[in-house]
């Protein structure tokens, strides 16, 4: 079974083509091949991007690709995620002291999980060995906007432990919006550095573009 899984922009973790407000979010789904040949899939989410990306054949850098994508592929991040991102779309529709009061009362729960959920997905990135150049570049960035969102979590936790105050919202939005276009900028080396033939699935996988 492959699983794809990318951080995707949102409005706002996801995670990866978002983390994000949005924040972030995850296009996900599973392929399988079961004995007689015949293959499903089976969609997760940003499930108008599954085709797309189910029609290419595999390279080293795709397959690299996957194996970081993978790596984020966990229930509870996936739940906390979402979590988030239906709390500040919620929180948004309210008046600011309003929003601003709802994401004190839930958004600590949320943080924890996500902040716990980003160290093990790090950390499993490091650990992967990558085949490619491109795969190596590719994770120097995932590496870096997962590093850049979990700082953007925790100074949003800094901030509710205070006071509830809808500018910390206001500025964890805006630090994952910069997440995102450097995340963009960051994929350049990777996709340069794979086949001509394979970028296009590469950034797929990546960002669910």
């Amino acid at each position: 079974m492959k699983a794809f899984l990318v951080l995707g922009g949102i409005g706002v973790l996801a995670v990866v083509a978002v983390v994000l407000v949005k924040n972030t979010h995850l296009y996900a789904y599973s392929e399988v091949t079961d004995a007689q040949g015949k293959t499903s899939v089976h969609c997760y989410a940003g499930c108008d991007v599954v085709d797309s990306i189910s029609g290419g054949a595999s390279t080293p850098e795709i397959d690299d690709a996957v194996a970081l994508a993978q790596t984020a592929d966990d229930p509870a991040y996936r739940d906390a995620t979402h979590g988030m991102d239906a709390l500040l779309r919620r929180a948004s529709r309210m008046s600011h002291r309003g929003g601003a009061s709802l994401v004190w009362k839930r958004a600590p729960s949320l943080i924890l999980t996500l902040d716990a959920e980003q160290t093990r997905i790090l950390d499993r990135m490091r650990a992967l060995t990558m085949n490619t150049r491109a795969g190596e570049l590719c994770r120097r960035a995932a590496l870096r906007v997962i590093s850049r969102y979990q700082w953007s979590t925790r100074d949003l936790g800094s901030h509710l432990s205070l006071r509830p105050a809808w500018g910390a919202v206001v500025r964890f939005e805006a630090e994952v919006s910069s997440s995102q276009r450097s995340f963009v900028g960051d994929l350049e080396p990777c996709l340069a550095a794979a086949p001509s033939d394979a970028r296009a699935a590469l950034a797929r996988v990546m960002v669910g573009a």
